[in-house]
């Protein structure tokens, strides 16, 4: 009789233990969660064949999704509405937000980018510096709207992506225009239609103008944009 009541208030002892542990866990979690740092920028190019002077992106929304490796979902959404603008080597800061502290075995991104009547969703001015015999000026407008969705790697591969409580952690998105136009060659610089776009001669490149160019470089976007998580 004694042993059976030894026996069950160490069981309750246990499971209060447990409980009190699970209690103080979840609270740990909603108290001090990570914090996440998105930024973007535009790649260095070893070897340039274009001349950036001028590029900017429109982002709409800003969409998050991962699961952690007990099998957790985790979402954050963000309408931002938000012109990027791309000066070479330059980051720029996006947003911030918090999630549970983790490991988790997926990240995924996507961003909508929104083009209106008044603006394309990417626009880019430059000059290429591999068109023949000269440098040609262009510019390339998306006037369409684009989802690109992303997945989040670790910077180093192999590592698993560990949010960490209380600490900084950062996922860092760049893009690289020189992807977009490897596969155009000089004789389509050479042979594209040239039009005045504000007072001055370019190759211009939309779903208007060099449209065949336009179609290459729009099927070129999305792989030109990487996630790292750091």
């Amino acid at each position: 009789m004694v042993i059976n009541w030894v026996r069950e208030k160490l069981y309750l002892n246990i499971l209060g233990a447990i409980f009190i542990f699970a209690l103080f866990s979840c609270q740990d979690v909603e108290d001090d969660p990570g914090k996440v740092l998105v930024s973007i920028k535009m790649m260095d190019a070893d070897e340039p064949s274009l001349n950036i002077e001028e590029g900017n992106i429109y982002i709409e929304e800003f969409l998050f999704s991962a699961k952690t490796e007990g099998g957790n979902q985790v979402t954050f959404n963000e309408v931002m509405a938000k012109k990027v603008s791309f000066t070479e080597g330059d980051s720029n800061n996006l947003l911030n937000f918090f999630i549970p502290s983790a490991i988790y075995d997926e990240m995924q991104i996507r961003l909508v980018l929104k083009a209106e009547e008044s603006r394309p969703s990417i626009f880019l001015r430059g000059t290429n510096l591999r068109g023949g015999l000269m440098d040609l000026p262009f510019v390339f407008e998306n006037t369409v709207d684009e989802l690109l969705e992303l997945n989040v790697t670790p910077q180093q591969m192999g590592q698993p992506i560990v949010v960490k409580r209380g600490g900084e952690n950062s996922i860092k998105l760049e893009v690289n225009p020189e992807v977009w136009f490897q596969t155009i060659g000089p004789g389509q610089w050479i042979a594209g239609e040239v039009v005045q776009f504000q007072n001055q001669n370019v190759v211009l490149i939309n779903n208007r103008h060099n449209q065949d160019m336009f179609q290459v470089i729009n099927g070129r976007i999305k792989q030109s944009f990487s996630a790292k998580f750091k």
